[in-house]
């Protein structure tokens, strides 16, 4: 609905710590380009 869609990109800018990732909360999401991590 209109109502959760505009909700979900506020979500995705939020680091979210994962198995993969579990410092992202840590990082700014442009923090993760694997250049600046190389």
């Amino acid at each position: 609905t209109k109502a959760t869609e505009y909700k979900l990109p506020a979500i995705a800018l939020e680091p979210i710590p994962t198995d993969e990732a579990p410092n992202a909360w840590q990082l700014p999401p442009m923090h993760k380009d694997p250049e600046l991590l190389a």
